[in-house]
């Protein structure tokens, strides 16, 4: 049995992680990026300086 719940997501149920603009849809989860340390802080400082 599958846990849905496992990978985190913002999108709607049902629909595939790398649909939603969350870091791990941007990263793929590190597949699609050379240095997930560095992508994932890059992401985090748009979404600060997006966000106020």
């Amino acid at each position: 049995m599958q846990d849905l719940d496992a990978v985190p997501s913002d999108t709607r149920p049902g629909e595939p992680y790398f649909l939603g603009d969350d870091k791990w849809a941007v990263t793929g989860y590190g597949a699609l990026v050379e240095d997930l340390p560095t992508a994932l802080f890059r992401y985090e400082q748009a979404r600060r300086a997006t966000t106020g």
